[in-house]
């Protein structure tokens, strides 16, 4: 299922089916190449199933940064793994 995007404030935010909120800081060192320009998607594991895999980040980390995302999906219980993945978008 594709996430959709919720109309909130200034934040990144996406609603996939599920109520539960997922709170994500990204930060990137400002040496060269630290930064990435994919999409990049996270997927939890946890003590009661999987999240399915989730928009991160439409336009990538950019060098030096820090952004602040909420995610919502289903409850999966206690945390147990992260999967992140990026697809090169031209």
């Amino acid at each position: 299922m594709e996430p959709v995007k919720c109309p909130d404030d200034c934040r990144r935010n996406y609603l996939i089916r599920g109520s539960q909120r997922y709170e994500f800081t990204v930060s990137t060192s400002s040496l060269p190449n630290s930064g990435d320009n994919a999409l990049i998607y996270v997927e939890l594991t946890g003590s009661e199933g999987k999240t399915g895999k989730m928009v991160l980040s439409e336009d990538g980390f950019h060098l030096g940064s820090v952004k602040k995302i909420n995610l919502y999906s289903n409850d999966i219980g206690e945390i147990m793994s992260m999967r992140l993945s990026s697809e090169f978008v031209e």
